[in-house]
């Protein structure tokens, strides 16, 4: 585990490798949504499955970040990278195995943090894969709400579409690039 960055209280931190214990955020979000009637879609467990699938690949690596602040988990983001076939898991056709890349997944900060995204993506994340030699980080999101942020992070270079899991709700989302050289 390694401390990145204390800003204001918060503790962001890094640990090598996948680690459920750190993702009450998403599970907190899923509520929400549960309460918020929003979709069915199982977070917790597309994430678990997903990040198992990539522990199963060889030459590969996951980080699982977090921020802290009093001792609870308010945020996560999962950083993988390697030997990935990232139009597999980023579902658009391309050659993406261009360079040092890394695939962002399940960012997810609670209420009571809200407000780091940015700083967090800007002055800790990219910056942290950047010094590791990473050129691009490729995220999916289908959270509208996160897509101006995205933007001004980096680039949107495809769509997509899925159903929720019970085929109840489009879940339609954007796919965006990050060059660590912007930062």
């Amino acid at each position: 585990m390694k401390l990145l960055k204390k800003i204001d209280g918060y503790e962001f931190i890094v640990e090598k490798g996948f680690h459920i214990r750190y993702l009450e955020p998403i599970l907190q979000n899923m509520l929400w949504k549960i309460r918020n009637d929003w979709d069915d879609y199982n977070e917790l467990f597309h994430c678990c499955c997903l990040m198992e699938s990539i522990c199963r690949t060889l030459d590969t690596w996951i980080d699982t970040h977090f921020i802290k602040k009093n001792e609870s988990i308010v945020g996560v983001v999962l950083i993988e990278g390697g030997k990935i076939d990232f139009n597999k898991y980023l579902k658009i056709n391309g050659n993406l195995q261009k360079g040092n890349n890394a695939m962002l997944n399940y960012f997810h900060i609670m209420p009571e943090a809200r407000g780091n995204g940015e700083r967090w993506l800007r002055e800790v994340i990219i910056p942290y894969y950047k010094e590791k030699g990473i050129d691009n980080i490729y995220l999916k999101s289908s959270h509208i709400r996160s897509f101006s942020l995205y933007q001004r992070l980096g680039t949107e270079v495809g769509q997509y579409s899925t159903k929720s899991d019970n085929h109840l709700y489009n879940r339609g989302g954007k796919i965006f690039k990050i060059r660590t050289e912007n930062f």
